[in-house]
């Protein structure tokens, strides 16, 4: 996934977008005009892609600025954490990204309860949790996953369950 197209997605908050028809990116070549309130600079950048991933930027674009004013703002918060990451940080998670768009939906609801309970959690027994999980081996030989988009995290204390 190039780049942008993926930060985008991050900022988004992973949520999905169904784009009524294609649009024009007023490429060489004709098509209508960009909207009135595209950024210049976005412009210049926009005219150097190829066809496809221009098209692919304005409806990522399009999206955005469809989005109500609160996910907007969401959007743009998510961005600006994005930002502020070490590469080794934005690495990791764009694989967890990719690893999270291969799963199945029931994998999905699974990994989002796990992520629920672990919100519940206090502070030291998210530590208790983080001991256990370090002590385990890895199930397939990977290193072990980390972080609340980890399946591994499935035993919750009895003390979290009842909350």
């Amino acid at each position: 996934m190039r780049r942008r197209g993926f930060i985008l997605v991050l900022a988004l908050g992973c949520s999905t977008f169904a784009v009524a028809e294609p649009v024009s990116t007023n490429a060489p070549g004709g098509g209508a005009p960009l909207p009135k309130n595209f950024p210049a600079r976005m412009r210049e950048k926009m005219e150097k892609l190829p066809p496809a991933e221009r098209q692919k930027m304005l409806e990522h674009w399009q999206q955005f600025h469809n989005l109500p004013p609160e996910q907007r703002k969401q959007a743009h918060l998510n961005f600006q954490k994005f930002r502020n990451l070490t590469p080794e940080q934005r690495e990791q998670l764009k694989q967890r990204f990719q690893k999270w768009q291969k799963m199945s939906p029931e994998e999905k609801t699974k990994v989002q309860e796990n992520f629920r309970h672990w919100k519940q959690l206090s502070p030291q027994e998210r530590e208790e949790m983080r001991k256990q999980h370090a002590q385990r081996p890895p199930a397939s030989g990977d290193a072990p996953p980390s972080g609340p988009l980890s399946p591994a995290v499935k035993a919750v204390p009895a003390a979290a369950q009842s909350r």
